[in-house]
């Protein structure tokens, strides 16, 4: 074979080698091209679904919008808005099914996103059913209290949880976007160096090829071209992009910064390409706290600056959270900021990518909540303190005696006004729950006086529905470790709940016993029973059964909710028992601190006797004398019991001095009335506090009519054991010389006039109205027993009165806003308007007044 055969073999080999490989590149050129299409056309399908996603959100808050709107107002524009959203969604959701339909979690989603605006579209049109029927108020109540705002919530979070989900693909697929870029750029560069090496041996060696070769190197421009186009639909998807993308090199120099970044920072993208890494859009002391709290998770120290982001973000997971981004121009903004990893084929760090937005309008909308919580905390609180404090005098009797129909008038107010305060209070509880707000004041104490006042504090309510409570066993000796005060809401919340589910004439059992180491508190009725379908989620929020029978007793459907968010943080749980038609058992377990012996009621009396203050009980009827006996036993109170107007006077002359004296009318030798009379006449009696409780007491107070100086109160049989109690504590005041003086810094004249009415019999009062009111009182030098403090006051808070008030006089914070335990443990005792009834103010006013008059033992 001669050279130039051995050559132009050789030439052959070469060039067919050259064109296989330049054949080779441009057929992973044609590939990555259209790898490239695929990706950015699932971007744009990403972009897509969240735009659909945002279509469905604005649709679902205008039908909601026009729902309030015609509730609440009776407009027609707002129902049309609400018809014209609801007839869009449907054709949102099939666009929306459509979009998805290769995701087969978002697609189970969609589908049950589909399900809940159907849920709420029907109660919805039954609120706006009820609105066109003419019940304003019926459709309002049910607005409140009905399932709409539950299934918005959830409607919310479903969409969230898809949202989240397409980013996380957004994110994937601009990762793989890049990938593909960066291997198409080496692909290029390969391909034009085996071009160049292909026109070489080309012009040298093969002449006669060279059309071939002219036709490899325009299907490499072609390929190129290609490339170059797929490119630039990347860039302008980026930089259309709503968030701000900030990209990185692994040593933090920004290498990317899209037009949102640039509106959004007021920086060009030519300031900071190559120049800072994004550390400069941060407040530096979030970043030093948020670096201090990771390097005490890490066990190592990382500093406060681009390695934060890098070394917790090179843990693999993308980060996000909400910081404070600084401007340009020196001005801040909230925003959310993501951070993941780039990482090429071959799992090298490329660097960092940022994906940023603004949530000012997010936290705007949070302000704009917490406002209104806290307008209804004190703008409804104080006037609804006040109807209700003032209805509760009035049905007591201070302004006289009201007709049998003004008695009735008057009960719907105040059982309506106490309605109302349940369900502020329960919507307050609430937020304060979710929001983390609720503060606990844990304390260890004996079950069993917890229990005996729940029942108390709760016995009026079930007198309204003709419903008594009964305490089977107590535990005796047991002690938890608990709020009190939360405690005894979670038991009236049970408590109020059986009394409503029981029959008339019914009784509620209540019984503490000790299962292991836990004590089972159990509140037991007679009802009907929880329906099965409803027993799944009665603990929910606005949770009721769904029968008219269950619907008409009433409530919020946030008191379960509230016992079990409140048991669960004070280490307990909740549970139920319930056979329909025969009745429910609601329980809660608390762990045990001690169970030791319970002292005898008998020792305790012993224990007691001549060291507490003692009141005569004039009644010939054994069993209500010793009745009287242990009401006044269990309100610090010693008694000797006679039976007859003879022995009272004997009692009187040689056992003296009593506190006070109870004195039925009907007695054997004369009546109450007789002997009123003779004690009146008599010098060492005539001041002596008398007390008639009387089946004929209405008669007895129309006998002596004006003539009855001295006498306490009149009471009824059978006896309100709070009002004996009561009007024993006024017998002690009066024993006094002169009555208390209280301070009241309120600047509501209307609280003002009814607090003065409650507390009178004990103290009297000097208002202010505000801040400074109340120093200048105070600087006069002015001497008080007591200061009722309101802490929203016109001209500041009222806390910052705390420093002027002297040390030895007493503080109770009287006030519409919940007490920060810090503020509680600094005054003597904090009330919460709309939940402390005329009879706590009093009593707690009482308590105060009595412990600082009480002599000291040295």
């Amino acid at each position: 074979m001669t050279n130039d055969k051995v050559f132009r073999y050789k030439v052959a080999a070469g060039m067919a080698a050259i064109i296989a490989v330049l054949l080779a590149l441009a057929y992973a050129g044609y590939n990555m091209a259209r790898e490239q299409r695929v990706n950015l056309a699932l971007v744009r399908h990403t972009y897509e679904v969240k735009s659909q996603i945002e279509d469905l959100l604005d649709a679902s808050r205008n039908a909601a919008t026009g729902q309030r709107g015609y509730v609440v107002l009776g407009s027609q524009t707002s129902l049309a808005l609400f018809e014209h959203s609801n007839e869009a969604i449907p054709q949102l959701l099939a666009k929306l099914r459509l979009l998805v339909r290769d995701n087969p979690s978002q697609v189970v989603r969609a589908d049950e996103l589909a399900g809940l605006f159907d849920e709420r579209f029907s109660e919805a049109l039954s609120v706006i059913s009820r609105r066109r029927a003419g019940d304003e108020d019926g459709a309002y109540n049910q607005l409140l209290t009905g399932r709409t705002l539950a299934l918005s919530e959830a409607i919310s979070q479903q969409t969230k949880i898809m949202e989240d989900q397409e980013d996380d693909l957004l994110s994937q697929r601009l990762l793989q976007t890049a990938e593909t870029a960066r291997r198409t750029e080496y692909i290029s560069i390969g391909g034009a160096a085996f071009a160049i090496l292909g026109i070489l041996v080309a012009v040298f060696a093969v002449f006669r090829d060279l059309r071939r070769r002219l036709s490899v190197e325009q299907a490499l421009r072609d390929s190129s071209a290609l490339l170059q186009n797929t490119l630039g639909m990347q860039r302008a998807v980026v930089n259309s992009a709503n968030y701000a993308i900030i990209a990185t090199d692994p040593d933090g120099f920004i290498t990317d910064f899209n037009p949102a970044a640039e509106r959004m920072l007021g920086y060009k993208a030519a300031e900071v390409i190559g120049k800072v890494n994004p550390g400069i859009f941060h407040v530096h002391g979030e970043v030093v706290a948020a670096a201090e709290k990771f390097s005490q998770e890490l066990g190592r120290t990382v500093q406060p600056s681009f390695e934060f982001f890098a070394t917790k973000t090179l843990q693999g997971k993308m980060q996000t959270g909400e910081w404070t981004f600084i401007r340009k121009d020196g001005s801040t903004f909230p925003a959310e900021l993501s951070v993941s990893l780039v990482r090429n084929s071959e799992g090298e760090v490329l660097g960092f990518l940022g994906i940023a937005s603004d949530i000012t309008e997010r936290k705007n909308v949070e302000r704009l909540k917490n406002e209104f919580i806290s307008t209804v905390s004190h703008e409804l609180r104080t006037p609804l303190t006040s109807i209700r404090g003032s209805l509760g005098l009035v049905l007591g009797g201070i302004a006289g005696e009201v007709t049998a129909q003004g008695k009735s008038l008057l009960d719907i107010a105040h059982k309506n006004a106490e309605r109302l305060g349940r369900l502020i209070n329960d919507i307050l509880d609430i937020e304060k729950i979710e929001s983390g707000k609720m503060e606990f004041q844990m304390k260890r104490q004996p079950l069993a006086p917890l229990l005996r006042q729940s029942i108390e504090s709760t016995a009026d309510y079930g007198r309204q529905h003709d419903v008594s409570f009964h305490l089977a066993d107590e535990a005796p000796g047991v002690e938890v470790e608990v709020d009190s005060d939360r405690f005894m809401q979670v038991m009236a919340n049970l408590l109020s709940n059986a009394a409503k589910f029981s029959p008339e004439g019914g009784t509620v059992e209540v019984t503490a016993v000790l299962v292991g180491k836990a004590v089972r508190i159990s509140v037991a009725d007679k009802g009907k029973g929880i329906p099965a379908e409803f027993r799944d989620r009665i603990f929910q929020k606005f949770a009721q059964a769904d029968s008219s029978d269950t619907r008409q007793k009433g409530g919020t459907g946030l008191g379960l909710s509230i016992t079990k968010a409140m048991m669960e943080h004070m280490g307990g749980s909740v549970g139920f028992d319930s056979v329909v038609d025969r009745g429910t058992t609601f329980f809660v377990d608390l762990p045990t601190l001690s169970a030791v012996p319970a002292v005898p009621a008998e020792a305790r009396a012993q224990a007691g006797v001549g060291s507490r203050p003692r009141v005569l009980v004039c009644e010939d009827d054994a069993d209500i004398a010793l009745l009287l006996r242990m009401m006044l036993d269990q309100g610090g109170f010693d008694c000797d019991i006679v039976a007859s107007a003879g022995g009272a006077q004997r009692k009187l002359a040689t056992d003296g001095p009593y506190l006070a004296l109870t004195l039925d009318i009907a007695l054997p030798d004369k009546t109450g009335l007789e002997l009123f009379h003779e004690l009146r006449a008599a010098s060492e009696t005539q001041d002596l506090p008398i007390i008639f409780v009387s089946a004929e007491a209405d008669k007895g107070r129309r006998a002596l009519n004006g003539a009855a100086v001295g006498v306490l109160d009149w009471l009824q049989k059978p006896i309100d054991p709070q009002r004996l109690l009561h009007a024993v504590r006024m017998a002690r005041h009066q024993s006094r010389q002169g009555a208390a003086s209280v301070l009241h810094v309120e600047d509501d004249p209307d609280l003002i006039h009814v607090v003065t009415s409650i507390i009178e019999p004990i103290a009297k009062i000097d208002s202010a109205p505000t801040l400074a009111a109340a120093r200048a009182k105070l600087a006069e030098g002015a001497r008080y027993d007591l200061v009722l403090l309101d802490l929203t006051l016109p001209d500041g808070d009222g806390a910052e009165l705390l420093s002027a008030i002297p040390a030895e006089v007493p503080v109770v914070i009287f006030s519409a806003r919940e007490v920060p335990e810090e503020l509680a443990r600094k005054v003597s005792s904090a009330l919460t308007k709309s939940k402390t009834s005329n009879e706590l103010l009093l009593h707690s006013i009482t308590a105060i007044i009595d412990k600082m008059a009480a002599p000291r033992v040295s």
